[in-house]
């Protein structure tokens, strides 16, 4: 009867090598952090771009807000493997790309601002009758419209800054871990293996 040979239960890894990739793992959590954002920011700016694309595809303000965000969308996700690869100089594209969000936003938010759609010919036929139960269509379509575009301004300003930011700190977190984590942990991870 053969008997199997016992199997190895030594670790690969010495004591100091899995010290190493446990500090690894621990300065790694922000740049993961990093990737999925890219990831979710990325696909969902796709989504946005594509369903912009389809309902405004008889606007011209909506075609060139669409496009724009296809662009921005499609540079997030092409950032997503230089990021996994430790590459710093993507972190400031992604945070270039995040304030080119939020000048986009911005600008179409300016454009309705200063050009506002005005109301169907249905509302102003009807509108002697909402005047006359003290409702002006026209003032409260330009009291909304303000609300709305004043709003995505804050929000462009806000959540893409902030994002902005987010990205940019991880220029100098990456540098770090470049230069205190081992080289040999470093090129397992460009290799592919996340400890």
């Amino acid at each position: 009867m053969n008997i199997p040979p016992p199997i190895p239960t030594a670790s690969p890894f010495s004591p100091n090598q899995i010290a190493e990739l446990a500090i690894a793992r621990k300065a790694m959590k922000p740049i993961r952090r990093a990737v999925g954002m890219a990831q979710m920011d990325g696909w969902s700016l796709a989504v946005f771009a594509g369903l912009t694309l389809i309902c405004g595809f008889s606007s011209l303000t909506a075609i060139l807000v669409g496009v724009g965000l296809g662009v921005i969308a499609y540079i997030e996700l092409r950032s997503i493997p230089k990021l996994r690869q430790l590459d710093s100089a993507v972190a400031k594209t992604l945070t270039y790309n995040q304030l080119a969000l939020a000048a986009l936003l911005i600008l179409y938010a300016g454009y309705n601002l200063l050009f506002p759609t005005p109301l169907p010919t249905e509302v102003i036929a009807n509108n002697a009758e909402l005047k006359a139960a003290g409702i002006d269509m026209g003032s409260l379509q330009s009291m909304l419209n303000q609300v709305v575009y004043f709003a995505l301004i804050a929000v462009a300003v806000g959540v893409q800054g902030s994002t902005a930011l987010f990205y940019f700190r991880r220029t100098k977190m990456i540098e770090s871990y470049l230069a205190h984590t081992p080289p040999w942990i470093v090129q397992m991870q460009k290799a592919g293996f996340n400890p």
